[in-house]
C-alpha cells in the first residue's frame, strides 16, 4: 500500500481478521494506521533496519517502510485500543467480635485509560465469600459475616470496569480474628507452636511460647509517635552479644508470601529484602554497644508487613538498605551459620520459620504483644534459645 498526498487512514485490522503481510510506503504524519481493535500490549513493534515491523499475531504483520528514517514529527500515526483496567488483590482485616468490615478496592487499582479524566473506574459486580455476604456501596465493598462467631479467613471477588466497558477482576482476602494494639496497629493471628513442632529445635529443650507468622497492618489512623516510643521502650529488654539490625518488609498476605514466593522457597530472602519491599526509612539496631531507632514508619499504611532481623548485621553503617546490600555481599544466599562461623557470618531471620536457613522459628512471645528474636542458629550446638536478642513491640 502506497500513501498518496491525501490524509490516508489504513483500516480493517482486527484480532480475528486475516490480513497477511502488508507493507505501507510513503506514509507521513497526516496518515493514520488504525489498530484500535488491538490493545497496545497485544501487538509487537520491532525495528528492522529503517523499517518498523508490527506483528499482529496469527501470521499477520504490517511493515512500515522507512519509518525510522523519517523525522519523529513526520511519522505515521499508529492508533491502538485502550487497555483494560488493572485490579489488584486487597486485604480486609476484621477484629474478632465485630460482624462486618469495609474496603475500597479502587484505591490500588489502576486505569491505563486515565488520560481521559472522565474515564473513572467503577465496581460493577461482586461475589460473596463462603462465610460472609458482600454489598456494593459506591466505591466501597461491605463484607458482613454470616455468623458472628466465625474466626478465620475468607475470600471474595469483585469486578471493575472503565467507561469503554473493559473489565478486570481481583480478590479481597478477609482475615477475622486480628488484634488491634494500643497504637491502632492491626496484628494478624500468630501461631503458637506446640512442643515437638518441626519448627522448634530439639536442642532447645522444653521451649514455650515460640511463635510463627508474625505480621502487622498499619492503618491510616495508627499512632506513629506512640508506636515508635513503644518500640524504643521494648528495645531496652534486648540483651545480645551481636549488634543486630531489625526492619520490616511488605508481604503479599499474612502467610508471608512475597511476590508469589512462599517462606521456605528458593530466593525468599532476596525477594523479602528487596529494596521495593523493605521499609527504607526505618532502621533499628540493637545489641552489642547499644540500641537505636532511626526514621519513622511513614507511607506504609494499608499494607501487611512482617519483621526480620539480620544477626551480626547491625555493624553495617548507613541506611537499612545499605546494610542489606552489604549483607548479601557476604552471605548472598542467606546460608545458615555453623558452629565454626556463627560469630562472623551475618544471617537473616524472619517471623516465618520456614524462611529461616536453619528451618526453625526464631521468635518468642513474651505477652502483651511483645516479641523477641533469637539471633543464634538452631541445631548446631551454640544457641542459648533465650530469644531476647531483638525485643520489639508496636504497642
Amino acid at each position: 500500500m502506497i500513501a498518496n498526498s491525501a490524509a490516508n487512514r489504513f483500516t480493517g485490522y482486527g484480532p480475528t481478521t486475516t490480513t497477511g503481510k502488508d507493507t505501507i510506503e510513503n506514509a507521513n504524519s497526516a496518515d493514520i494506521l488504525d489498530l484500535s481493535s488491538f490493545y497496545a500490549g497485544n501487538i509487537s513493534q520491532t525495528q528492522a533496519g529503517n523499517d518498523l515491523l508490527i506483528t499482529l499475531g496469527s501470521g499477520n504483520s504490517i511493515t512500515i517502510k522507512d519509518y525510522f528514517a523519517t523525522p519523529i514529527n513526520q511519522r505515521l500515526n499508529i492508533k491502538t485500543g485502550n487497555q483494560p483496567p488493572v485490579a489488584i488483590n486487597d486485604l480486609l482485616p476484621i477484629i474478632k467480635g465485630t460482624t462486618s468490615g469495609t474496603v475500597n478496592p479502587l484505591i490500588n487499582d489502576t486505569n491505563p485509560s486515565l488520560s481521559d479524566l472522565n474515564d473513572q473506574l467503577k465496581i460493577i459486580d461482586v461475589t460473596s465469600g463462603k462465610y460472609g455476604k458482600v454489598d456494593i456501596n459506591g466505591n466501597d465493598l461491605i463484607y458482613t459475616l454470616l455468623s458472628a462467631t466465625y474466626v478465620g479467613d475468607d475470600t471474595f471477588t469483585y469486578t471493575i470496569s472503565n467507561k469503554e466497558g473493559l473489565i478486570a477482576t481481583a480478590n479481597v482476602n478477609v482475615t477475622v480474628n486480628v488484634t488491634v494494639t494500643t497504637t491502632n496497629i492491626i496484628m494478624y493471628p500468630v501461631t503458637i507452636l506446640k512442643p515437638g513442632d518441626p519448627l522448634i529445635s530439639k536442642q532447645g529443650g522444653d521451649q514455650t511460647n515460640i511463635v510463627n507468622n508474625v505480621s502487622y497492618n498499619f492503618p491510616t489512623n495508627y499512632k506513629q509517635t506512640e508506636a515508635k516510643t513503644g518500640l524504643e521502650n521494648t528495645l531496652g529488654q534486648t540483651s545480645a552479644l551481636f549488634q543486630n539490625i531489625f526492619g520490616l518488609y511488605q508481604v503479599d498476605d499474612a502467610t508471608g508470601t512475597v511476590n508469589g514466593i512462599a517462606p521456605g522457597e528458593i530466593n525468599y530472602a532476596k525477594a523479602a529484602l528487596d529494596k521495593n519491599r523493605v521499609v527504607s526509612n526505618f532502621t533499628v539496631r540493637a545489641g552489642g554497644a547499644g540500641h537505636s531507632v532511626s526514621g519513622d514508619l511513614i507511607g506504609i499504611e494499608g499494607k501487611i508487613y512482617a519483621p526480620f532481623v539480620i544477626a551480626n548485621g547491625g555493624n553495617y553503617s548507613g541506611s537499612i538498605q545499605n546494610a542489606i546490600n552489604e549483607f548479601f555481599k557476604v552471605n548472598p544466599n542467606n546460608s545458615g551459620a555453623t558452629a565454626q562461623n556463627y560469630t562472623s557470618l551475618p544471617v537473616a531471620y524472619f517471623s516465618f520459620g520456614a524462611a529461616n536457613p536453619d528451618g526453625s522459628a526464631h521468635i518468642k512471645s513474651f505477652g502483651n504483644n511483645v516479641f523477641g528474636f533469637e539471633d543464634l542458629p538452631a541445631g548446631v550446638g551454640v544457641s542459648d534459645y533465650d530469644f531476647n536478642d531483638m525485643v520489639f513491640s508496636f504497642g
